[in-house]
């Protein structure tokens, strides 16, 4: 991978280089303001470009293996799966929406309220709100279950991502080679992901909590009906990404240098 520039965050002014080192893509950073105190969710905008770099190289390593990237414009299969975001991109959503503008604002604030409003009278609402405490496998059957209703992600418009420059972490790293129909029906075990060399969601999962806590996720359909609880942490940049990539390098060695 060579060096990439990553741009900076408006919030922290954050300027992030990926360099190939002998084990492996090493994040360097450099900060305009290295002493005022930020919120983990000023840094997204970093994050967010951290995870489509990582994303391009993978795909780029995939397609010159002869399985280039089936991902498109216009497939939106992925846009009626059950999306997990960190607690810190919750805390942001409110944020996203109302920065849209108001026609599009309506919609999505509806779609989001119709969604609950149909999911609070199904059995499957109590799995929902205690996502995070499912089991791996529990997950995955909950996963299937909601794909199986069809319901379309609210921010989608005419199958395209109306938040595409900030979608959340997860649907940035989700990219596959095998053909869109698997997509379209996951539960046949037909889906073949690009790996990654970083996981940018896990690892932010695990800095936003205090060492030895389990990382917290939240589903994004519930996200503004149940809100996150607890004050935001406040710390400066290099400290937040002095975590982030103590984490991301424990991931990578606990999957034998995939995380």
């Amino acid at each position: 991978m060579a060096e990439t520039e990553l741009g900076s965050t408006s919030a922290a002014s954050v300027d992030v280089r990926i360099l190939n080192g002998d084990d492996g893509p090493r994040i360097v950073m450099s900060f305009a303001d290295k002493n005022s105190p930020v919120r983990l969710r000023q840094l997204l905008p970093a994050l967010h470009r951290l995870a489509d770099i990582v994303v391009e190289d993978a795909a780029a390593r995939a397609r010159d293996g002869g399985q280039p990237m089936s991902c498109t414009a216009g497939c939106a299969a992925c846009c009626r799966h059950l999306v997990a975001i960190s607690i810190t991109e919750a805390r942001q959503l409110q944020d996203l929406i109302g920065a849209l503008d108001a026609p599009l604002r309506e919609r999505v604030v509806r779609r989001f309220a119709q969604t609950v409003s149909r999911l609070q009278g199904s059995a499957m609402w109590d799995r929902l709100a205690s996502f995070s405490r499912l089991s791996t496998q529990e997950k995955v059957e909950l996963g299937l279950d909601y794909h199986r209703l069809g319901i379309a992600c609210p921010f989608l418009e005419d199958e395209k991502c109306s938040i595409y420059g900030e979608r959340p972490l997860v649907c940035r790293q989700y990219i596959v080679t095998s053909h869109p129909s698997h997509c379209a029906d996951p539960s046949g075990g037909a889906v073949t992901r690009v790996p990654l060399t970083l996981n940018v969601f896990q690892a932010l999962s695990r800095t936003e909590v205090n060492e030895g806590e389990d990382p917290r996720t939240v589903l994004m359909i519930c996200a503004l009906e149940m809100g996150t609880a607890g004050e935001e942490t406040l710390d400066v940049a290099p400290g937040w990404f002095r975590r982030f990539a103590i984490e991301a390098r424990a991931r990578r060695d606990e999957r034998g240098g995939t995380p």
